[in-house]
């Protein structure tokens, strides 16, 4: 064959390559010139490793508001999600056949989570609380207990209760007589491994953050039945319902949950109680008959708070003082027999602290911690004498002032703001409150702390801190027990934790470790804990619960 024969040949073949076709590489995903190469991985991994180290700064950078770690560590989840969604679908290189695939199982697993798991609730530092939707709500627990115990017939609702007299160490405020949380001559025991906790009794409860009361045998706290705002005397012994009062009225909230918030008061055969919703009640402790009652937002003309209403009445002489909030009425005085107005005070914005008594420079004083700061006022008339500014940007004020003396108070908020000392003057006819010092290092969001001789012991967003009040210097900070309650019992911390634990601490500027402890309640518990004679009686949104720790 000569060289024309084999050039027409040659035409007629099909050119042979190492390539594959565009065809063959479309179905098989091989390399192709000209067309983007293999799996592209490197954008997630670019996306993962940049939201972690922001994710870190900004941790770091919010290291003194844990509420601010949370939302942003959200934010940043939602984010790196979202760009993890648009690298999978349009920048992974894979088959749309794969990627599709892939979006369909996300979509599918998305669906499972929505309709398997609830939220159950959100803790301190608002991370929330799962629960899978099968198993039943903390209400739903508490109504079959009731309908169940009622229908046993071991409540006491028919048996009279003639009076109520307080005895010596009863419990007939919140947080104490002078409500600083400090016991004394507990005379409890502290030996919880040889001899433990003995449980008196324990049940499910309503809803609602709530704390006890004891009088003469008689435990009261309020909780949320379904649609009815419920205040509840229960026997201290055996903790079985006597009476029943209710308002048709729920407070609902995401965040800190439903239900009332505030603790009862009692008074001269009377209990005194603020609901969330800002109905104030004044109730027979023998019956729970309503006396008298009136909504004190109504009155005040003012909006019931974004958690709800937390304060806890206060009674002296012949008055109830609550923080309404209202632009003419931050506080009302009622007469506490007929609930009549009696004065009304001040224009600062109502937060969640309770109004207290203190002994000024001689003079008795009305002390309130509002969204605005510490103000104290004339207890006969309400008249603001003088203010400190103390705000967040939630206007939340939610721990009690603690007088320290005659002229030093101190206070302490969460929102990054911290504590302060102030050193309160009378220079002629003026008042006026000056800061001593301040520290971010005890930031009390709603946790009250508690003082034993120089040194103050709360919660830093959830972390057990000592400090020294001469100097606001942090002493120690060991402890991680989330956003509990603390009394000072004689020369210990018991401490009951965001986890329903109980713990003894020693009180002193060593740093020491818990002295014992042991599982009291389950679930989430921002509850002030009650000690009445040795008997522990502590409660959350789920359940409530009596031990014996004395000697």
């Amino acid at each position: 064959m000569d060289q024309a024969d084999e050039n027409r040949a040659d035409s007629g073949r099909v050119p042979v390559t190492d390539e594959p076709s565009a065809e063959v590489a479309q179905t098989e995903n091989v390399d192709v010139p000209g067309r983007p190469k293999g799996f592209r991985w490197w954008p997630a991994v670019a996306i993962l490793g940049i939201a972690t180290v922001v994710e870190s700064i900004l941790w770091w950078s919010m290291s003194e508001n844990r509420p601010n770690q949370s939302v942003s560590m959200w934010l940043t989840t939602i984010t790196v999600s979202f760009l993890l969604l648009m690298w999978w679908m349009f920048a992974s290189r894979l088959r749309w056949r794969t990627r599709f695939v892939g979006l369909g199982v996300m979509i599918l697993l998305g669906i499972a989570a929505r309709y398997s798991v609830r939220v159950e609730e959100y803790s301190g530092a608002v991370f929330p609380i799962l629960a899978f939707r099968w198993t039943p709500t903390a209400e739903e627990i508490a109504a079959e207990y009731r309908e169940a115990h009622s229908e046993s017939g071991q409540d006491e609702k028919s048996v009279p209760i003639e009076e109520v007299v307080p005895a010596d160490g009863d419990v007939t405020i919140f947080r104490g007589a002078d409500r600083t949380g400090r016991i004394v001559n507990a005379n409890i025991r502290t030996n919880w491994d040889e001899q433990p906790p003995r449980e008196v009794w324990r049940h499910p409860v309503g809803l609602g953050w709530s704390s006890f009361i004891v009088v003469d045998g008689l435990a009261f706290t309020q909780e949320q039945r379904e649609e009815n705002e419920t205040v509840v005397c229960y026997n201290a012994e055996t903790g079985d319902e006597i009476w029943a009062h209710t308002d048709t009225v729920r407070f609902s909230e995401v965040l800190g949950s439903d239900g009332p918030r505030a603790t009862p008061t009692y008074f001269d055969g009377r209990l005194y109680t603020q609901g969330a919703t800002g109905i104030l009640n004044c109730l027979d402790a023998r019956t729970g008959e309503s006396i008298w009652a009136t909504n004190i937002l109504e009155d005040a003309g003012a909006k019931v708070l974004s958690w709800g209403m937390s304060g806890s009445p206060l009674v002296y002489d012949d008055v109830v003082v609550v923080n309404a909030g209202g632009e003419d009425a931050g506080l009302i005085a009622y007469h506490r027999l007929t609930g009549d107005r009696v004065w009304s005070a001040g224009n600062g914005p109502a937060s969640y602290s309770s109004p207290r008594l203190a002994n000024i420079l001689g003079e008795q004083q009305l002390l309130i911690f509002n969204g605005n700061g510490l103000s104290g006022h004339n207890p006969a008339t309400g008249e603001e004498l003088w203010n400190f500014p103390w705000t967040t940007g939630p206007k939340v004020n939610a721990v009690l002032p603690y007088p320290l003396d005659e002229s030093r108070i101190l206070i302490s908020t969460g929102y990054g703001l911290g504590a302060a000392l102030l050193e309160v003057k009378h220079e002629g006819d003026q008042w006026l409150a000056e800061q001593v010092w301040k520290s971010i290092r005890l930031k009390a969001k709603f946790n009250d702390f508690v003082v034993k001789d120089d040194y103050v012991y709360g919660l830093d967003e959830g972390v057990l801190t000592c400090l020294d009040l001469k100097t606001g210097k942090r002493v120690w900070k060991a402890g991680r027990y989330g956003y509990g309650q603390i009394l000072l019992v004689d020369d210990l911390l018991l401490i009951i934790t965001e986890s329903g634990e109980v713990l003894l601490v020693k009180a002193e500027p060593k740093k020491s470790q818990p002295l014992a402890r042991f599982q009291a309640i389950g679930g989430k518990t921002w509850n002030h804990a009650t000690l009445v004679r040795g008997r522990l009686f502590v409660r959350n949104a789920r359940e409530a619960a009596c031990y014996d720790i004395s000697k």
